[in-house]
């Protein structure tokens, strides 16, 4: 079993997910947010390789225009 923390909230899962997947499962609109896994930002192109693993905490936060 993998369990992560997604802003704050810790998740238990029985299969692999890559981050895309995470990102589907939580319903993210992918568009306009940004990812940080373990304090670094992980590129968008990244996202469908790295696979989510035990003790990984992310932050994933949306971003909005304004002005």
């Amino acid at each position: 079993m993998v369990e992560i923390k997604v802003n704050g909230e810790i998740l238990h899962f029985n299969i692999s997910l890559s981050v895309s997947e995470l990102l589907e499962f939580k319903n993210f609109k992918t568009e306009r947010i940004a990812v940080e896994l373990d304090g670094k930002i992980l590129k968008k192109s990244f996202w469908n390789s790295t696979k989510i693993t035990n003790g990984q905490i992310y932050e994933i936060v949306e971003l909005v225009g304004g002005g």
